[in-house]
């Protein structure tokens, strides 16, 4: 990297993003300040600066510290459940799924956890069971990476007849 430095007095980044802390601009006013920008030779600047906020911010495809969540479903009932959808700009790392335990089954039971374009899923992880063995599988899986971004949502899914499927649970990251 050289040591040429842009004119801060001359990049409206900083007077858009000027009253926040870092740690609160979001991916949307990141996005919304570098979408119009062309990758062009008058735009060294503005570019220069917009990698500046980037890695200021730990938007550079590491986990953003403090962004690690552990998060649940209970599920009562059948059907799917949309559990994250990046906002634009926003990359998320998947890095576990478990399933723990489960009240009255009936038949077959299977959860699903899977990503849906609108259009298209591909299925991560799926697990079955039947009324003669009962969930506490805590089947769990650690994934390769797998980044979830905007329009893609991770959803959930259960099916069977069941009271309770509990703890159907994402292990997740912010990485952008």
């Amino acid at each position: 990297m050289s040591n040429y430095a842009p004119n801060p007095e001359a990049q409206d980044i900083y007077k858009g993003l000027a009253q926040q802390k870092l740690s609160d601009v979001t991916a949307s006013q990141i996005n919304n300040l570098t979408d119009p920008v062309f990758i062009q030779a008058e735009n060294q600047d503005r570019l220069i600066t917009m990698n500046i906020i980037n890695e200021a911010a730990m938007r550079n495809g590491l986990p953003i510290p403090d962004t690690q969540k552990i998060e649940a479903q209970t599920f009562t009932s059948a059907g799917y459940r949309n559990y994250l959808t990046p906002s634009k700009g926003e990359v998320f790392l998947l890095n576990g799924v478990s399933v723990a335990s489960s009240t009255n089954l009936s038949g077959n039971v299977t959860v699903e956890v899977d990503i849906n374009d609108g259009t298209n899923r591909v299925i991560l992880y799926d697990f079955s069971t039947s009324s003669s063995s009962d969930f506490p599988i805590i089947e769990s899986g650690a994934m390769s990476p797998i980044y979830l971004t905007y329009p893609n949502t991770l959803r959930l899914r259960c099916e069977g007849t069941f009271d309770s499927v509990n703890d159907v649970s994402v292990l997740y990251c912010r990485v952008r």
